[in-house]
């Protein structure tokens, strides 16, 4: 079970992988490991509800970081690195700008559906570019140095916990829990488990989508591509869990990076469980 902060208030999709169960009946250790989304409306009383916070780690490109930079925990170490989106979903601000791009999202997959053979099934087309779209993560360079960073930061026995995040907490973010997870050696149920806590902060702009999308297409498949979108869906990041072990598990994946050994990875695993 994830630790979570509810009174947090400044920051959506918050939570800690401490308490995670891995292998040989340990789990994660609290405190040390947290997940969410933007930290742009985080204030100084929220950060003392949390552990003490010694790296940030940013997912987001310059967009999006511009738009709302964070606001970081006193004394802490910031990286930034531009990892693509691979949902490419977040909504506008504004009832009209929403409704609008809603509008063009069902006549892409209506135009989509349309091309596709009927005993292919257009949910299958739409969920493998989804999956696509996260396998490019697992090789997107800038991924790969976040990861590394978070690894060596821990390794260092610095006693501080690392924070990462992306824009809404559940696509990028997701990705590097699931394979820092996995090295850790939790379970795949319990990874999807976790993944799967993000799509309840999804849970209004899911409603929206699907109630702006009603108006143009009455197509059910449609709706719940346009409001899966918006969400998570476990096929997603069991896909990543597949990858990892045709790469040889998430420790032989992470000794292809840079920067990365043997001994580096022995230490953060002995200093991330209890």
């Amino acid at each position: 079970m994830a630790e979570l902060y509810p009174d947090v208030t400044g920051c959506k999709n918050l939570r800690g992988l401490g308490k995670i169960r891995v292998s040989n009946g340990k789990t994660v250790k609290s405190g040390l490991f947290l997940r969410s989304g933007e930290l742009s409306h985080m204030t100084a009383n929220d950060y003392k509800k949390l552990p003490q916070i010694g790296l940030v780690i940013d997912l987001r490109g310059d967009a999006d970081r511009l738009a709302a930079p964070d606001v970081l925990p006193e004394g802490s170490k910031y990286l930034n690195f531009a990892v693509e989106n691979p949902s490419q979903s977040r909504f506008a601000s504004g009832e009209e700008a929403i409704d609008k791009k809603i509008e063009k999202m069902v006549s892409s997959a209506k135009e989509k559906k349309s091309t596709v053979l009927q005993d292919t099934g257009y949910s299958a087309l739409s969920r493998d570019k989804k999956i696509e779209a996260y396998f490019k993560t697992l090789s997107n360079n800038d991924f790969q140095k976040a990861l590394v960073s978070i690894i060596t930061e821990i390794s260092g026995n610095a006693g501080h916990a690392v924070i990462w995040h992306c824009s809404a907490g559940k696509d990028r973010t997701g990705i590097l829990s699931a394979v820092l997870l996995s090295l850790l050696g939790a379970s795949e149920e319990d990874i999807v488990s976790d993944y799967l806590i993000s799509d309840l902060s999804c849970r209004e702009d899911r409603a929206l989508a699907e109630r702006l999308a009603s108006k143009y297409t009455d197509d059910e498949d449609i709706i719940s591509e346009i409001s899966n979108r918006f969400g998570v869906v476990p096929a997603w990041i069991e896909a990543i869990l597949c990858e990892l072990k045709r790469a040889g598990g998430a420790k032989a994946y992470c000794l292809s990076l840079d920067g990365l050994t043997e001994e580096l990875i022995r230490s953060f695993i002995m200093i991330s469980i209890e």
